[in-house]
């Protein structure tokens, strides 16, 4: 018995952990400002807050919410707006107004802990902005091919899209809409964010990204030019790190949690601060 057990735990190490990653579902809000909320571990651990991007839902995050590794955090994540179960089919344009709405899920944490904020491509500028958000304590932003940089993206066929939007499918719809109005959002946060100095940002990004600019990199240098700035690239992935290489942003919030910067680059393609 002894040796099936120890056989099931070497093919399926995972299955050892399943009893502490049930996951709770919440719904808060209603109509146009509803958020359904998910959460995984207990509420007295420190809160790691992970935002998707466009399109996409909460799942894309399902694998590092039932990694053991991250067994001592408590681990939310939302639907955006207008995907999943939060508003379907009606986007928020505001990435102010998202990030105020998304930050009341750091409500279900009881640890009175600051907060690691996970983004991915759009949701990394969601979660930039709620670095920058009054009475929102934040420890620490790992941000994964962030969509940041203004110019970088205004992507002229999402313009194109937007003229027939009926004729595209609901999560398409929702996303070109946030596309089209990203650019003028990123404007207005750029500034904000170089006031930032005492968040330490963990910035990550595959050297094959097609879908976000690896030039990004340079204007978030300089946005975030007054706090603890690391870059990590990873050669050969593309822009879906969620699912290409979850491992990457674990090990980020796991750094950022010990309060140590992360030390990693193995690759040109983005070449490492100086700080």
């Amino acid at each position: 018995m002894i040796s099936v057990l120890l056989a099931l735990f070497l093919l399926f190490p995972g299955l050892l952990f399943s009893a502490q990653s049930t996951e709770s579902h919440t719904q808060i809000g209603s109509g146009n400002k509803s958020l359904h909320i998910i959460s995984v571990g207990n509420p007295a651990n420190p809160p790691v807050l992970f935002i998707h991007g466009s399109p996409g839902d909460w799942k894309v995050w399902q694998r590092m919410m039932n990694d053991p590794k991250l067994a001592g955090f408590h681990l939310i994540a939302v639907d955006r707006p207008g995907y999943g179960q939060s508003q379907p089919g009606i986007p928020m344009l505001s990435i102010s107004e998202q990030s105020n709405l998304i930050a009341e899920a750091l409500k279900q944490n009881r640890s009175n802990q600051s907060a690691i904020i996970v983004g991915h491509s759009y949701g990394g500028a969601v979660a930039s902005q709620l670095a920058t958000t009054k009475g929102i304590k934040v420890k620490g932003l790992v941000l994964a091919a962030p969509a940041l940089d203004p110019k970088l993206e205004n992507h002229f066929y999402y313009n194109v899209m937007n003229v027939a939007p009926q004729a595209l499918p609901e999560k398409i719809r929702v996303s070109t809409k946030e596309s089209v109005a990203l650019p003028n959002q990123l404007e207005n946060l750029g500034p904000e964010l170089t006031k930032i100095n005492s968040v330490p940002v963990v910035f990550i990004q595959g050297s094959r990204d097609i879908v976000v600019s690896t030039k990004t990199v340079r204007y978030a240098r300089k946005v975030f030019a007054n706090t603890t700035f690391d870059e990590v690239s990873l050669k050969g992935q593309g822009h879906s790190l969620p699912r290409e290489n979850p491992e990457s942003i674990i090990q980020g919030v796991l750094q950022l949690s010990r309060s140590n910067p992360l030390l990693l680059n193995n690759s040109e393609d983005l070449p490492r601060v100086g700080r």
